[in-house]
Protein backbone atom coordinates (compact mmCIF):
# COMPACT_ATOMS: atom_id res chain seq x y z
CA UNK A 1 0.00 0.00 0.00
CA UNK A 2 1.00 3.25 -0.60
CA UNK A 3 1.42 6.04 1.77
CA UNK A 4 -0.57 8.40 -0.93
CA UNK A 5 -3.50 6.16 -0.37
CA UNK A 6 -3.97 6.13 2.76
CA UNK A 7 -6.43 8.53 3.90
CA UNK A 8 -7.10 9.73 7.43
CA UNK A 9 -5.19 7.73 9.51
CA UNK A 10 -4.65 10.44 12.00
CA UNK A 11 -5.09 9.63 15.55
CA UNK A 12 -6.03 11.74 18.93
CA UNK A 13 -2.80 12.94 19.62
CA UNK A 14 -0.46 11.81 16.82
CA UNK A 15 0.58 14.16 14.03
CA UNK A 16 1.49 11.95 10.87
CA UNK A 17 3.91 14.34 9.41
CA UNK A 18 5.80 14.19 12.25
CA UNK A 19 6.26 10.50 11.97
CA UNK A 20 7.12 11.06 8.16
CA UNK A 21 9.57 12.97 9.24
CA UNK A 22 11.27 10.78 11.84
CA UNK A 23 11.30 8.44 8.78
CA UNK A 24 13.84 9.13 6.10
CA UNK A 25 12.93 6.96 3.63
CA UNK A 26 9.54 8.46 3.87
CA UNK A 27 7.89 5.66 4.33
CA UNK A 28 5.70 4.82 7.33
CA UNK A 29 4.95 1.15 8.29
CA UNK A 30 1.68 0.20 9.47
CA UNK A 31 3.29 -1.81 11.75
CA UNK A 32 4.56 2.02 12.77
CA UNK A 33 1.26 3.65 12.36
CA UNK A 34 -0.35 0.60 14.55
CA UNK A 35 2.56 1.08 17.45
CA UNK A 36 1.96 4.56 17.49
CA UNK A 37 -1.91 4.42 17.20
CA UNK A 38 -1.62 1.73 20.46
CA UNK A 39 0.49 4.60 22.22
CA UNK A 40 -1.91 7.07 21.53
CA UNK A 41 -4.38 4.97 23.38
CA UNK A 42 -2.77 4.37 26.43
CA UNK A 43 -1.94 8.07 26.61
CA UNK A 44 -5.88 8.83 25.95
CA UNK A 45 -6.29 6.46 28.91
CA UNK A 46 -3.69 8.36 31.06
CA UNK A 47 -5.13 11.25 30.05
CA UNK A 48 -8.44 10.28 31.66
CA UNK A 49 -6.72 9.06 34.34
CA UNK A 50 -4.93 12.18 35.03
CA UNK A 51 -7.95 14.36 34.21
CA UNK A 52 -10.11 12.35 37.15
CA UNK A 53 -7.22 12.18 39.84
CA UNK A 54 -7.07 16.05 39.26
CA UNK A 55 -10.80 16.28 39.64
CA UNK A 56 -10.73 14.13 42.86
CA UNK A 57 -8.09 15.85 44.08
CA UNK A 58 -9.72 19.67 42.97
CA UNK A 59 -12.30 18.02 45.15
CA UNK A 60 -10.69 17.24 48.19
CA UNK A 61 -8.66 20.39 47.96
CA UNK A 62 -12.09 22.31 47.97
CA UNK A 63 -13.63 20.21 51.04
CA UNK A 64 -10.33 20.28 53.14
CA UNK A 65 -10.38 24.35 52.19
CA UNK A 66 -14.29 25.07 53.36
CA UNK A 67 -13.20 22.70 56.35
CA UNK A 68 -10.11 24.92 56.96
CA UNK A 69 -12.31 28.39 56.62
CA UNK A 70 -14.88 26.72 58.98
CA UNK A 71 -11.34 25.90 61.67
CA UNK A 72 -9.86 29.82 60.49
CA UNK A 73 -13.49 31.81 61.65
CA UNK A 74 -14.14 28.91 64.49
CA UNK A 75 -10.00 29.66 65.94
CA UNK A 76 -10.90 33.33 65.31
CA UNK A 77 -14.20 33.36 66.82
CA UNK A 78 -12.20 31.52 69.99
CA UNK A 79 -9.21 33.72 69.88
CA UNK A 80 -12.05 36.27 69.76
CA UNK A 81 -13.84 35.00 73.40
CA UNK A 82 -10.16 34.48 74.76
CA UNK A 83 -9.92 38.11 74.26
CA UNK A 84 -12.68 39.53 75.71
CA UNK A 85 -12.25 37.04 78.67
CA UNK A 86 -8.85 38.67 78.98
CA UNK A 87 -9.87 42.23 79.07
CA UNK A 88 -13.14 41.41 81.82
CA UNK A 89 -10.15 39.10 83.84
CA UNK A 90 -8.10 42.43 83.53
CA UNK A 91 -10.82 44.72 84.29
CA UNK A 92 -11.61 42.90 87.12
CA UNK A 93 -8.24 43.03 88.88
CA UNK A 94 -7.85 46.30 87.92
CA UNK A 95 -10.87 47.76 90.06
CA UNK A 96 -10.31 45.73 93.35
CA UNK A 97 -9.20 46.99 96.06
CA UNK A 98 -5.84 45.25 96.31
CA UNK A 99 -2.59 44.54 94.65
CA UNK A 100 -2.72 41.59 92.35
CA UNK A 101 0.81 40.13 91.37
CA UNK A 102 2.18 37.36 88.74
CA UNK A 103 5.98 36.26 89.28
CA UNK A 104 7.35 34.65 87.06
CA UNK A 105 9.98 31.36 88.32
CA UNK A 106 12.99 34.12 87.29
CA UNK A 107 10.84 36.35 89.90
CA UNK A 108 10.16 38.87 86.62
CA UNK A 109 7.05 40.88 86.76
CA UNK A 110 4.61 39.30 84.72
CA UNK A 111 1.18 41.50 85.06
CA UNK A 112 0.83 44.14 87.64
CA UNK A 113 -3.10 45.60 88.17
CA UNK A 114 -3.54 48.80 88.57
CA UNK A 115 -3.93 48.92 92.30
CA UNK A 116 -0.51 47.58 91.89
CA UNK A 117 1.14 50.23 90.10
CA UNK A 118 -0.33 52.89 92.15
CA UNK A 119 1.02 51.83 95.41
CA UNK A 120 4.41 51.58 94.03
CA UNK A 121 3.93 55.06 92.45
CA UNK A 122 4.98 53.35 88.95
CA UNK A 123 2.50 53.08 85.31
CA UNK A 124 2.23 49.69 84.92
CA UNK A 125 4.54 49.36 81.44
CA UNK A 126 7.50 50.64 83.66
CA UNK A 127 6.77 47.20 86.12
CA UNK A 128 6.18 44.90 84.11
CA UNK A 129 9.73 42.74 82.90
CA UNK A 130 11.43 44.15 85.97
CA UNK A 131 12.98 41.67 88.51
CA UNK A 132 10.59 41.72 91.64
CA UNK A 133 13.29 42.05 94.53
CA UNK A 134 15.99 43.93 93.33
CA UNK A 135 13.74 46.54 91.97
CA UNK A 136 11.20 47.01 94.76
CA UNK A 137 11.85 45.35 97.68
CA UNK A 138 14.25 46.71 100.57
CA UNK A 139 17.48 46.01 100.70
CA UNK A 140 17.22 44.21 104.33
CA UNK A 141 14.40 41.82 103.46
CA UNK A 142 15.69 41.08 100.09
CA UNK A 143 17.61 38.04 101.47
CA UNK A 144 14.00 36.81 103.39
CA UNK A 145 11.56 37.61 100.22
CA UNK A 146 14.22 35.79 98.07
CA UNK A 147 14.34 32.57 100.38
CA UNK A 148 10.39 32.59 100.56
CA UNK A 149 9.95 32.89 96.77
CA UNK A 150 12.67 30.18 96.50
CA UNK A 151 10.81 27.89 98.71
CA UNK A 152 7.76 28.70 97.20
CA UNK A 153 8.66 26.99 93.84
CA UNK A 154 10.18 24.16 95.48
CA UNK A 155 6.32 23.31 96.79
CA UNK A 156 6.45 24.63 100.10
CA UNK A 157 3.31 26.76 98.96
CA UNK A 158 2.67 29.28 102.29
CA UNK A 159 0.13 31.39 101.41
CA UNK A 160 -0.09 33.91 103.70
CA UNK A 161 3.42 35.90 103.80
CA UNK A 162 4.10 39.52 105.31
CA UNK A 163 7.37 42.12 103.67
CA UNK A 164 7.65 45.84 103.11
CA UNK A 165 7.84 46.90 99.31
CA UNK A 166 9.63 50.13 98.33
CA UNK A 167 7.90 52.73 96.10
CA UNK A 168 9.24 55.30 93.86
CA UNK A 169 9.61 58.01 96.58
CA UNK A 170 11.69 55.97 99.08
CA UNK A 171 8.51 54.94 100.87
CA UNK A 172 8.11 51.80 102.62
CA UNK A 173 4.40 50.04 103.05
CA UNK A 174 3.75 47.30 104.66
CA UNK A 175 2.19 44.36 102.40
CA UNK A 176 0.27 41.04 103.80
CA UNK A 177 0.16 38.63 100.87
CA UNK A 178 -1.65 35.43 99.86
CA UNK A 179 -0.25 33.41 96.87
CA UNK A 180 -0.85 30.23 94.67
CA UNK A 181 0.96 28.84 92.38
CA UNK A 182 1.18 29.33 88.85
CA UNK A 183 1.20 25.88 86.73
CA UNK A 184 1.90 24.72 83.97
CA UNK A 185 0.37 22.09 81.43
CA UNK A 186 2.77 19.15 83.18
CA UNK A 187 1.55 20.34 86.77
CA UNK A 188 5.07 22.19 87.34
CA UNK A 189 5.24 25.48 88.68
CA UNK A 190 6.16 28.10 86.16
CA UNK A 191 5.37 31.48 88.65
CA UNK A 192 3.44 32.25 91.52
CA UNK A 193 -0.01 34.77 91.75
CA UNK A 194 -0.13 37.17 95.01
CA UNK A 195 -2.40 39.47 96.04
CA UNK A 196 -1.35 42.03 98.32
CA UNK A 197 -2.78 44.20 101.03
CA UNK A 198 -1.55 47.34 102.29
CA UNK A 199 -1.91 46.93 105.72
CA UNK A 200 0.32 49.63 107.03
CA UNK A 201 -1.76 52.06 108.72
CA UNK A 202 -3.62 48.84 110.25
CA UNK A 203 -0.21 47.59 111.88
CA UNK A 204 0.64 51.37 113.07
CA UNK A 205 -3.06 51.29 114.49
CA UNK A 206 -2.32 48.02 115.74
CA UNK A 207 0.92 49.03 117.26
CA UNK A 208 -0.34 52.34 119.31
CA UNK A 209 -3.33 50.15 120.34
CA UNK A 210 -0.78 47.69 122.18
CA UNK A 211 1.46 50.30 123.67
CA UNK A 212 -2.05 52.13 124.83
CA UNK A 213 -3.08 48.72 126.05
CA UNK A 214 0.36 48.45 128.11
CA UNK A 215 0.13 52.00 129.09
CA UNK A 216 -3.53 51.42 130.72
CA UNK A 217 -1.89 48.11 132.30
CA UNK A 218 0.66 50.06 133.78
CA UNK A 219 -1.57 52.58 134.66
CA UNK A 220 -3.86 50.70 136.33
CA UNK A 221 -1.26 48.57 137.91
CA UNK A 222 -0.15 52.31 139.46
CA UNK A 223 -3.92 52.35 140.52
CA UNK A 224 -3.95 49.37 142.78
CA UNK A 225 -0.66 50.08 144.19
CA UNK A 226 -2.69 53.76 144.92
CA UNK A 227 -5.52 51.63 146.60
CA UNK A 228 -3.38 49.56 148.16
CA UNK A 229 -1.85 52.17 150.10
CA UNK A 230 -4.93 53.83 150.50
CA UNK A 231 -5.91 50.65 152.43
CA UNK A 232 -2.62 50.13 154.78
CA UNK A 233 -1.10 53.54 154.83
CA UNK A 234 -4.15 55.29 155.58
CA UNK A 235 -6.30 52.89 157.61
CA UNK A 236 -3.64 52.49 160.03
CA UNK A 237 -3.37 55.29 161.60
CA UNK A 238 -6.96 55.56 161.66
CA UNK A 239 -7.49 52.28 163.83
CA UNK A 240 -4.76 53.57 166.22
CA UNK A 241 -6.94 57.04 166.65
CA UNK A 242 -10.11 54.56 166.74
CA UNK A 243 -8.37 52.66 169.39
CA UNK A 244 -7.23 55.98 171.19
CA UNK A 245 -10.43 57.06 170.85
CA UNK A 246 -12.42 54.40 172.34
CA UNK A 247 -10.20 53.78 175.40
CA UNK A 248 -10.37 58.03 175.78
CA UNK A 249 -14.37 57.46 176.13
CA UNK A 250 -14.04 54.79 178.63
CA UNK A 251 -11.86 56.42 180.81
CA UNK A 252 -12.46 60.21 180.49
CA UNK A 253 -15.05 61.70 183.36
CA UNK A 254 -15.52 64.88 181.93
CA UNK A 255 -18.69 65.16 180.10
CA UNK A 256 -17.36 68.21 177.75
CA UNK A 257 -13.88 66.26 177.01
CA UNK A 258 -16.02 63.19 176.84
CA UNK A 259 -18.06 64.91 173.98
CA UNK A 260 -14.99 66.03 172.41
CA UNK A 261 -13.64 62.22 171.85
CA UNK A 262 -16.87 61.31 170.58
CA UNK A 263 -16.42 63.33 167.97
CA UNK A 264 -13.26 62.80 166.86
CA UNK A 265 -14.16 59.02 167.02
CA UNK A 266 -17.66 59.53 164.65
CA UNK A 267 -14.89 61.32 162.02
CA UNK A 268 -12.25 58.90 162.30
CA UNK A 269 -14.96 56.03 162.04
CA UNK A 270 -16.90 58.11 158.77
CA UNK A 271 -13.03 58.54 157.10
CA UNK A 272 -12.10 54.58 157.68
CA UNK A 273 -16.06 53.78 155.83
CA UNK A 274 -14.73 55.93 153.23
CA UNK A 275 -11.51 55.21 153.00
CA UNK A 276 -12.83 51.24 152.59
CA UNK A 277 -15.66 52.46 150.21
CA UNK A 278 -12.51 54.02 147.41
CA UNK A 279 -10.42 50.68 147.89
CA UNK A 280 -13.44 48.75 147.36
CA UNK A 281 -14.51 50.50 144.27
CA UNK A 282 -11.33 51.20 143.03
CA UNK A 283 -11.00 47.20 142.81
CA UNK A 284 -14.08 46.69 141.27
CA UNK A 285 -13.23 48.66 138.36
CA UNK A 286 -9.95 47.08 137.82
CA UNK A 287 -11.23 43.58 137.89
CA UNK A 288 -11.47 42.05 134.41
CA UNK A 289 -11.80 38.72 136.01
CA UNK A 290 -14.11 37.36 138.36
CA UNK A 291 -14.29 33.75 139.74
CA UNK A 292 -17.97 32.24 140.49
CA UNK A 293 -18.97 29.76 142.88
CA UNK A 294 -22.29 28.27 143.95
CA UNK A 295 -23.98 30.09 146.83
CA UNK A 296 -27.08 30.39 148.36
CA UNK A 297 -28.89 34.40 148.59
CA UNK A 298 -30.95 33.37 151.59
CA UNK A 299 -27.31 32.37 153.45
CA UNK A 300 -25.65 35.42 152.78
CA UNK A 301 -28.50 37.52 153.71
CA UNK A 302 -28.75 35.70 157.26
CA UNK A 303 -24.80 36.64 157.62
CA UNK A 304 -25.59 40.20 157.01
CA UNK A 305 -27.99 40.65 159.33
CA UNK A 306 -25.71 39.10 162.11
CA UNK A 307 -23.03 42.12 161.34
CA UNK A 308 -25.99 44.71 162.00
CA UNK A 309 -27.09 43.25 165.22
CA UNK A 310 -25.36 45.52 167.31
CA UNK A 311 -26.40 48.82 165.12
CA UNK A 312 -29.69 47.52 164.92
CA UNK A 313 -30.28 47.65 168.49
CA UNK A 314 -28.49 50.83 168.88
CA UNK A 315 -31.47 52.53 166.27
CA UNK A 316 -34.41 50.32 167.85
CA UNK A 317 -35.18 48.82 164.06
CA UNK A 318 -36.34 46.11 163.17
CA UNK A 319 -34.54 43.90 160.33
CA UNK A 320 -37.38 40.85 159.24
CA UNK A 321 -36.95 38.43 156.17
CA UNK A 322 -39.90 36.58 155.14
CA UNK A 323 -37.93 34.62 152.64
CA UNK A 324 -37.49 30.99 153.40
CA UNK A 325 -36.18 28.15 151.29
CA UNK A 326 -33.03 27.67 149.10
CA UNK A 327 -31.88 29.93 146.54
CA UNK A 328 -29.13 28.76 144.76
CA UNK A 329 -26.70 31.00 142.01
CA UNK A 330 -23.51 31.44 140.82
CA UNK A 331 -21.62 34.81 142.16
CA UNK A 332 -18.82 35.82 143.56
CA UNK A 333 -18.47 36.55 147.30
CA UNK A 334 -18.21 39.87 146.91
CA UNK A 335 -22.10 39.87 146.34
CA UNK A 336 -22.56 40.20 150.12
CA UNK A 337 -20.79 43.67 150.20
CA UNK A 338 -23.92 44.82 148.05
CA UNK A 339 -26.39 43.22 150.19
CA UNK A 340 -24.13 45.15 153.58
CA UNK A 341 -24.32 48.25 151.26
CA UNK A 342 -28.23 48.31 151.25
CA UNK A 343 -28.63 47.38 154.60
CA UNK A 344 -26.86 49.86 155.89
CA UNK A 345 -28.35 52.42 153.63
CA UNK A 346 -31.54 51.30 154.82
CA UNK A 347 -30.55 51.64 158.67
CA UNK A 348 -29.05 54.73 157.96
CA UNK A 349 -32.07 56.16 156.06
CA UNK A 350 -34.83 54.55 158.73
CA UNK A 351 -36.48 56.28 161.67
CA UNK A 352 -35.43 54.80 164.98
CA UNK A 353 -38.64 52.27 165.98
CA UNK A 354 -39.00 51.44 162.47
CA UNK A 355 -39.12 47.72 160.38
CA UNK A 356 -36.76 46.53 157.22
CA UNK A 357 -38.13 43.75 155.68
CA UNK A 358 -35.71 41.74 153.15
CA UNK A 359 -36.97 39.36 151.34
CA UNK A 360 -36.06 37.07 147.50
CA UNK A 361 -38.68 36.80 145.38
CA UNK A 362 -39.25 34.50 142.09
CA UNK A 363 -39.04 36.25 138.41
CA UNK A 364 -39.10 33.28 136.40
CA UNK A 365 -35.05 33.12 135.42
CA UNK A 366 -34.11 34.81 138.20
CA UNK A 367 -34.22 35.97 141.79
CA UNK A 368 -35.15 39.21 142.81
CA UNK A 369 -33.53 40.33 146.22
CA UNK A 370 -35.27 43.05 148.14
CA UNK A 371 -34.80 45.46 150.68
CA UNK A 372 -37.90 47.39 152.15
CA UNK A 373 -37.37 50.62 154.28
CA UNK A 374 -39.68 53.01 155.37
CA UNK A 375 -37.17 55.92 155.37
CA UNK A 376 -37.43 59.10 154.24
CA UNK A 377 -37.62 57.79 149.87
CA UNK A 378 -36.08 59.04 146.82
CA UNK A 379 -37.43 61.15 144.61
CA UNK A 380 -38.34 60.44 140.75
CA UNK A 381 -35.03 62.77 139.34
CA UNK A 382 -32.52 60.97 141.66
CA UNK A 383 -33.65 57.34 141.45
CA UNK A 384 -31.02 56.97 138.12
CA UNK A 385 -28.60 59.86 139.75
CA UNK A 386 -27.91 57.18 143.41
CA UNK A 387 -26.24 54.54 141.34
CA UNK A 388 -23.47 56.90 140.16
CA UNK A 389 -20.01 57.64 141.80
CA UNK A 390 -20.00 60.48 144.24
CA UNK A 391 -23.76 61.58 144.17
CA UNK A 392 -25.68 60.78 147.15
CA UNK A 393 -28.67 62.26 149.06
CA UNK A 394 -28.62 63.73 152.43
CA UNK A 395 -31.17 64.09 155.40
CA UNK A 396 -30.67 66.00 158.49
CA UNK A 397 -28.20 63.85 160.22
CA UNK A 398 -27.88 61.94 157.63
CA UNK A 399 -24.50 61.69 155.14
CA UNK A 400 -22.70 59.16 152.69
CA UNK A 401 -19.15 59.78 150.52
CA UNK A 402 -21.67 58.67 147.41
CA UNK A 403 -20.07 55.38 146.51
CA UNK A 404 -21.61 53.13 148.84
CA UNK A 405 -25.00 52.52 145.90
CA UNK A 406 -22.37 52.82 143.49
CA UNK A 407 -20.46 49.96 144.39
CA UNK A 408 -23.46 48.55 144.67
CA UNK A 409 -24.14 48.80 141.27
CA UNK A 410 -20.74 48.10 139.85
CA UNK A 411 -20.98 44.63 141.89
CA UNK A 412 -24.01 43.47 140.57
CA UNK A 413 -23.03 44.37 136.96
CA UNK A 414 -20.08 42.03 137.56
CA UNK A 415 -22.70 39.17 137.78
CA UNK A 416 -25.05 40.48 134.85
CA UNK A 417 -27.66 41.28 137.10
CA UNK A 418 -29.98 44.41 137.90
CA UNK A 419 -30.92 46.95 140.43
CA UNK A 420 -32.95 49.54 140.59
CA UNK A 421 -35.22 51.29 143.71
CA UNK A 422 -39.13 52.04 143.55
CA UNK A 423 -41.07 53.44 146.04
CA UNK A 424 -42.27 51.47 148.84
CA UNK A 425 -45.95 50.52 148.17
CA UNK A 426 -46.79 50.47 151.59
CA UNK A 427 -46.23 54.20 152.52
CA UNK A 428 -42.94 56.45 153.12
CA UNK A 429 -39.54 55.00 152.06
CA UNK A 430 -37.80 53.01 149.33
CA UNK A 431 -37.45 49.15 148.03
CA UNK A 432 -33.89 48.62 146.79
CA UNK A 433 -33.99 45.82 144.52
CA UNK A 434 -31.10 43.72 142.46
CA UNK A 435 -32.04 40.77 140.44
CA UNK A 436 -29.30 37.77 139.91
CA UNK A 437 -29.88 34.78 137.29
CA UNK A 438 -30.79 31.23 139.04
CA UNK A 439 -29.08 28.39 138.55
CA UNK A 440 -30.99 26.32 136.14
CA UNK A 441 -31.63 22.90 136.82
CA UNK A 442 -29.83 20.41 134.43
Amino acid sequence: MKFAEVRDTSVVGLDIMDVLKRNPNGRVGILSITNEMDLSGELKIYHNHLENLILERTEELRSINEQLQKEISKRKRVEELLRREKERLRNYIDVVGIMILVLDVDGSVSLINRKGAELLGYDEDEIIGKEWLSSFIPEEEQDKVKNAFSNFLKGDFRKNLENSILTRFGKKKLISWTNVPLLGEQGCVIGCISAGEDITDFRLSQEKLQKYAADLKHSDELKLLLIDILCHDLLNPANIIKGYSEYLLETIDLEEKKEIVEKIHQQNERLINIINSASMFGKLESTEMISFEELDLLELLGKVFREFLPLLEIRNITLECYANGSYPVYANPVIEEAFSNLVSNAIKFSPQGSCIVLDILDCGPSWEVTFTDSGIGISDENKDVIFKRFKRFSSEGTKGSGLGLAIVKKIVELHDGEVGVYDNPSGSGSVFWIRLSKIQPS
